[in-house]
């Protein structure tokens, strides 16, 4: 496995320099990032498992409950 080459979002650019803008602490870490690179309009929710699984179909559903709930509560 080649640990060199830098993980890739869906955009296409490097994952590392993309930017967390909405971190939810509870009931697992979770939130929103986006891409740093000018024109690019990408972005994703995210969450994590205590134990480093990847998140479920219904984990990550609910991640995406949990992001929308938090900017309609921000938009107010």
């Amino acid at each position: 496995m080649d640990t060199t080459k830098a993980k890739k979002c869906r955009c296409g650019h490097d994952l590392d320099p993309h930017q967390m803008v909405l971190v939810i602490q509870s009931p697992l870490p979770a939130g929103v990032m986006v891409c740093p690179v000018q024109d690019c309009a990408c972005w994703s929710t995210w969450g994590m498992n205590p134990d480093g699984r990847p998140s479920t179909p219904e984990q990550a559903a609910a991640t995406r409950r949990l992001v929308v709930d938090a900017l309609r509560i921000n938009q107010n």
